[in-house]
C-alpha cells in the first residue's frame, strides 16, 4: 500500500556524536591504589568501585600503621588505646582514621590523623595532623574526641604535610618512618613542653 500523496515526512533525527566517558589516567609510577578520578566522594563512598577500593586501602594501613600506632600508648595505659585503621573518602581526600577506646569507657572515637590528597598520576600528597593534637587525642576522654577533630578536619590550618607525589604505598612508608609523621611517641612530650605545636 503506497503512503498518500499528502503525508508528512518526518525528518530523521540528528545523528549524536558519542560524548567520551572519562579517560583512565596515566599512572606515574605503579600503584595498587590510584585515587579515581572523576569521581566525587560522596559518590565513592556510597559506590561498590569506592568501597571495595577503601576496603584494601584499610587493609594496607592497618597492618603497617597499627602497630606503630598501638606503639605509641602501649607504656601509658591511662591514654586513650588505638584498635584500628580505616580509609575514608572524604572532601576530596582520603583520610586514614585510628579508631581509639579506652579500658574502662564504653565506646570509641575515630580520629582523622592522615589525609592524602590526590593529584595527577594516581599519587598523593600527604598530610598528617599536628603534633598537638595527637596529645590531645590520646589524654582528652573519649568523648570529648570525636567532636574536637571532625569539624577540623577540612581546614588546612591543622594539618602538615610531610611530602607530595607519592604512591599511597610509598605514604605508608612515610608514616611509618619519617620523624615528621609523628606516629612514633619518642621525645614528643619534650618537644610539646617546649610550646612547638
Amino acid at each position: 500500500m503506497s503512503e498518500p500523496e499528502n503525508a508528512i515526512i518526518k525528518p530523521a533525527a540528528p545523528k549524536r556524536n558519542r560524548v567520551p566517558g572519562p579517560r583512565r589516567e596515566k599512572l606515574a609510577r605503579p600503584t595498587q591504589f590510584p585515587h579515581p578520578r572523576g569521581i566525587n566522594s560522596c559518590h565513592l563512598r556510597i559506590s561498590r568501585k569506592g568501597k571495595k577500593l577503601a576496603e584494601a586501602m584499610s587493609a594496607c594501613a592497618n597492618s603497617r600503621l597499627l602497630p606503630k600506632l598501638q606503639a605509641r600508648t602501649d607504656h601509658h595505659p591511662e591514654c586513650n588505646g588505638y584498635v584500628c585503621v580505616d580509609a575514608d573518602f572524604r572532601d576530596a581526600c582520603v583520610y586514614l582514621l585510628a579508631w581509639l577506646r579506652h579500658q574502662e569507657v564504653r565506646g570509641g572515637a575515630e580520629f582523622p590523623f592522615a589525609r592524602l590528597y590526590p593529584v595527577k598520576g594516581g599519587l598523593y600528597n600527604p598530610s598528617v595532623r599536628r603534633l598537638i593534637d595527637w596529645s590531645r587525642v590520646e589524654d582528652n576522654p573519649i568523648w570529648a574526641v570525636q567532636d574536637l577533630f571532625w569539624n577540623q578536619a577540612p581546614n588546612a590550618k591543622f594539618w602538615v604535610k610531610i611530602a607530595t607525589h607519592k604512591t599511597f604505598e610509598e605514604c605508608m612508608d612515610l608514616l611509618v618512618t619519617d620523624r615528621r609523621s609523628t606516629l612514633s611517641r619518642v621525645g614528643s612530650r619534650d618537644w610539646l613542653l617546649a610550646g612547638n605545636d
